[in-house]
């Protein structure tokens, strides 16, 4: 498997992982931005905007894991939690 194929891999992995999330929390207005050398993903929920910066390519095994951690404190924000 190249490099390009299997950061492609891992890229959707975290797409799915993300939208999976998403919808466990009842979250349906939310947005995939690219940006220089990472992506955004713009979450607005109950009237609250936060936005997530997460890497184009992961640079190493736990980045998603990373990610998945800061979109879930995000989302606990979000609903007013902390």
């Amino acid at each position: 498997m190249t490099g390009s194929k299997r950061s492609r891999q891992r890229r959707d992995d975290y797409t799915k992982r993300i939208e999976s999330l998403l919808s466990r929390y009842g979250v349906e207005d939310y947005r995939f931005e690219r940006r220089r050398k990472h992506r955004a993903l713009v979450v607005m929920h109950q009237g609250r905007t936060s936005t997530i910066i997460f890497p184009v390519s992961p640079s190493d095994r736990r980045g998603l894991w990373n990610t998945m951690a800061s979109l879930r404190r995000a989302l606990a924000f979000l609903e007013g939690r902390t």
